[in-house]
């Protein structure tokens, strides 16, 4: 399996919202919503997406935003969202994203 995991692209949006919409489900939000927020992260220093690609196709996700906690000094990454594609879900690459 040639799985690359990689920072989102605009290009990817479409296939994210997919997978938000569809494995996450939120089939009912509107995907040009989500194209902005995801346009609105992209720019956001906190937040980062990465993507996981097999043979040129967006199969996951994962978003992180940084964060500081109160119980513990320094930044922490925290996973606001996460999806795989249900037919290449059990393949570990979720766990290659996290």
């Amino acid at each position: 399996m040639d799985l690359r995991i990689r920072k989102i692209e605009r290009c990817d949006y479409h296939a994210v919202a997919s997978l938000v919409m569809n494995e996450l489900g939120y089939g009912e939000l509107d995907p040009d919503g989500i194209h902005l927020r995801m346009e609105s992260m992209e720019e956001d220093p906190q937040h980062m997406t990465c993507v996981a690609e097999l043979e040129g196709r967006i199969v996951g996700f994962i978003g992180l935003r940084k964060a500081v906690t109160f119980q513990a000094d320094g930044e922490r990454l925290h996973i606001i969202a996460l999806a795989v594609s249900a037919d290449r879900q059990g393949q570990g690459i979720g766990t290659a994203l996290l």
